[in-house]
């Protein structure tokens, strides 16, 4: 909006009046559109967060308390971004301001060289014209190259944050009870003697009061050769039978505590410490858990009395429910968490195609108007005889180059950033997000990228075809 006023700014300067004349009004007018923006959302949000409140309540079993206005939630929620806008419009008027009358009038910029269209320049020394002018214009101003770069990481962030929660529910939920082999689950009553086990049927000992760290973590006994619990890592391998040497780790327990294989952990049982080595991580994100050996677990909880010692059977048929305290349907569990998980999911898909949308109309602004500010050279080079073919290329190609690369540069720092937010929700919420980086993920986020580039790039072509050419003429004329 700013750049586009520098010939009437010029006109401006050139009436005699000064730069806080010219600049309150384009304050006032981004303070009009900015405020009433800000306050709309805090009314939204403010009004639909009782909604949200009762629908949380509908699925999970939290405290019930009245939201109330909060007078410094209010101004954080408003000053801060308002803050922000006025801040950086003042810096870019000011800018503007400092510039001489005949710049502003004269069509065009004519900013010196800068040292990365120079080092591009260099690298290409050998290179054809057309092909240096076509790497090298884009670098002219540095400034708007880093806005462009700046525009197309934030988008990068959002596509891959959408695209690595692909399978998130999955990994939660699903996948754990998919992969191991038993289709019932019971617990016994340990006031009374243990059940005689039958064919097909395995025992398994679950202590949840392990603790680690001062955090209540759970450790689970089972055979290093059942055939009913079967422990997988992350590429699939049963690693069940490395019990023997030590205790394997879940992923969650993984990632909150940062622990690998080959470290050893102090986990309090009971009164007692004891030191175990980690020879194993299996896939699975539940609650924080350290499977063990079910004959050393079932000796550390008894006290060395007993290494037979069980509280839980895994059984492939249905189990008499009169002999145990629960029995539970695998099937019935998995049908359970996806009714209580479904609305946490659609929230989450949500606010993915929130994101993907904001991603899609940042890109789809930012190329319209970064290809649109280049309409003088476009038509420039039209006059000068060169086809629409041949200015695509040299111009708006160009400009796809950079966003790929740009995106490619910019695929670590999302990766990054989303491995940061995954560490946060663990260290201060307890929430594990099992949000996973696969390298098809920058193939697609490429695409992406590149459907909505070359959508922006034809508007802006139309746009520029709709422009006389003897106007543009005009505009150079001193």
């Amino acid at each position: 909006l700013i750049r586009s006023e520098r010939g009437q700014i010029g006109i401006l300067k050139a009436l005699g009046y000064s730069n806080t004349e010219i600049a309150v009004p384009y304050i006032t007018l981004i303070l009009a559109i900015a405020l009433p923006m800000l306050i709309a959302g805090y009314a939204v949000g403010k009004f639909s967060s009782v909604y949200v409140r009762d629908l949380y309540l509908e699925f999970y079993l939290l405290p019930s308390t009245n939201i109330e206005a909060n007078l410094m939630v209010f101004l954080t929620a408003i000053l801060l971004p308002l803050i922000f806008f006025i801040g950086l419009s003042m810096i870019i008027i000011k800018k503007m301001l400092s510039k001489k009358v005949v710049d502003l009038l004269r069509a065009g910029d004519k900013e010196k060289v800068g040292k990365l269209n120079k080092l591009v320049s260099k690298m290409m020394k050998s290179a054809k014209a057309v092909t240096k002018f076509k790497y090298s214009f884009i670098l002219s101003d540095t400034g708007k190259f880093f806005v462009f770069f700046i525009g197309i990481a934030f988008v990068s962030i959002l596509i891959m944050f959408a695209l690595m929660t692909n399978g998130l529910f999955n990994r939660m939920i699903t996948d754990y009870y998919n992969n191991v082999d038993y289709k019932y689950e019971a617990y016994v009553d340990i006031t009374k003697p243990l059940p005689t086990l039958k064919n097909g049927e395995e025992k398994f000992l679950l202590y949840p009061n392990g603790k680690y760290k001062d955090d209540t973590i759970t450790l689970k006994g089972i055979k290093y050769d059942n055939k009913l619990h079967k422990l997988c890592n992350d590429k699939k391998k049963d690693i069940t039978s490395k019990l023997e040497d030590g205790v394997i780790i879940n992923k969650s327990f993984n990632m909150k505590y940062d622990k690998e294989v080959g470290d050893n952990i102090e986990v309090k049982i009971g009164d007692k410490e004891y030191n175990l080595n980690i020879v194993g991580i299996c896939e699975e994100y539940s609650d924080y858990k350290i499977y063990m050996n079910l004959d050393e677990l079932s000796k550390v909880v008894t006290g060395e009395k007993s290494g037979e010692f069980f509280n839980g059977v895994y059984s492939m048929k249905h189990l008499d429910e009169d002999k145990y305290l629960t029995v539970t349907d695998k099937s019935d569990i998995l049908k359970q968490s996806q009714l209580m998980q479904n609305f946490m999911k659609y929230s989450i898909y949500i606010l993915v195609i929130v994101a993907m949308a904001i991603a899609i109309i940042v890109l789809y602004v930012l190329t319209t108007i970064t290809v649109e500010e280049k309409y003088y050279d476009v038509s420039l080079l039209k006059v000068m005889g060169y086809s629409d073919r041949k200015v695509n290329s040299m111009i708006l190609n160009s400009y796809f180059l950079y966003s790929i690369l740009s995106f490619l540069v910019s695929v670590p720092i999302a990766v990054s950033l989303v491995n940061l937010m995954v560490k946060y929700l663990i260290e201060y919420f307890n929430m594990v997000m099992p949000l996973k980086f696969e390298i098809w993920q920058v193939f697609a986020g490429g695409i992406i990228v590149a459907v909505i580039f070359f959508i922006g790039t034809l508007s802006a072509k139309r746009k520029i075809n709709q422009v006389p050419l003897q106007e543009i003429l005009k505009q150079y004329r001193e």
